[in-house]
């Protein structure tokens, strides 16, 4: 987090959080691995809302699912893939704002103690 903070402080900060968008645009929850592939095609299966017979569930999990396939499956998975990276990007948002406001109390602060010195 300060590693983030600082670098929203820098004048990269805006680019740096479109980097970060751009990056959670290209989220897949298709491309998402499991400790077992019998796992990973189960979730297949449900994600994909039984779009793919089982061949072509083994072929996606091996990585040699077919162009055709793959439109489908990015088809069956485009709602939850957007609704991840919505999320996603609000919570960065969320973070931003919250050291932004951190940072602005802080200077506000600053400020109202040298207020209180020069007038005194």
């Amino acid at each position: 987090e300060r590693a983030f903070s600082e670098k929203l402080r820098s004048d990269s900060g805006i680019v740096t959080l479109s980097e970060i968008f751009k990056t959670f645009g290209g989220i897949r929850v298709q491309d998402a691995k499991a400790s077992y592939d019998e796992d990973r095609k189960n979730v297949i299966r449900v994600l994909t809302d039984g779009c793919l017979d089982q061949s072509k569930v083994d072929a996606l999990v091996e990585g040699e699912i077919s162009s055709e396939d793959e439109a489908l499956v990015d088809k069956a998975c485009k709602a939850l893939n957007e609704a991840v990276v919505q999320s996603m990007q609000q919570c960065f948002v969320r973070s931003a704002l919250t050291r932004v406001q951190v940072e602005l109390e802080s200077c506000l602060v600053g400020y109202a103690q040298v207020g209180l010195l020069c007038n005194q």
